[in-house]
């Protein structure tokens, strides 16, 4: 593997941020009608489609809480998946960063060929590392934003090149916010 130059973009207070999205992302994808998810343990929420469902599991080995918002269902006779959005939760006592945690994730560090290109922005105000072109089947965009002592990772993976689903993906991280 070749590692390519690193344009990895040093986060100051005074960087622009295109992710600082406080409401809608797309005007012609009204949330109004959506439910809304709230997880009072790690204490936020987010909205999603109404026909989307819910499911939550632990990779254990690695100690990720998952919540997937499953957003279009896989066809039964399809190999591939359905479109999801995915929040992936991480206790963090070490404080390791966010680099390492996306790197303990993905088996891949930052900047590589596999592990995609990471540059730090902001999210809902939070500091947040944004990895683009990652090696993963699905997701090819994921968030990474710490608030205490605790990791969420958004991430929407989707079985096709659908953009309208990819809309709703990021309609869906729009709604994403802490509620204390």
């Amino acid at each position: 593997l070749t590692q390519p130059t690193s344009d990895k973009t040093v986060y100051t207070e005074e960087s622009p941020s295109v992710y600082t999205d406080a409401g809608s992302v797309y005007s012609d994808i009204g949330t109004a009608n959506w439910k809304t998810y709230t997880n009072r343990d790690y204490s936020f929420s987010i909205k999603y489609p109404q026909e989307a469902t819910i499911e939550e599991s632990t990779i254990e080995e690695k100690g990720w809480h998952i919540i997937d918002i499953n957003v279009t269902p896989a066809a039964p006779w399809s190999v591939a998946t359905g479109s999801y959005f995915r929040i992936a939760i991480l206790d963090n006592p070490k404080n390791l960063s966010l680099e390492d945690i996306h790197k303990n994730y993905l088996y891949w560090p930052c900047n590589t060929e596999y592990g995609g290109r990471c540059k730090y922005d902001t999210l809902k105000g939070y500091k947040a590392l944004i990895v683009l072109d990652f090696a993963d089947l699905m997701e090819k965009e994921a968030f990474y934003l710490q608030k205490g002592q605790v990791v969420f990772r958004l991430s929407w993976g989707q079985g096709s090149e659908n953009e309208e689903e990819r809309k709703v993906g990021d309609q869906i991280r729009s709604t994403f916010q802490f509620t204390n």
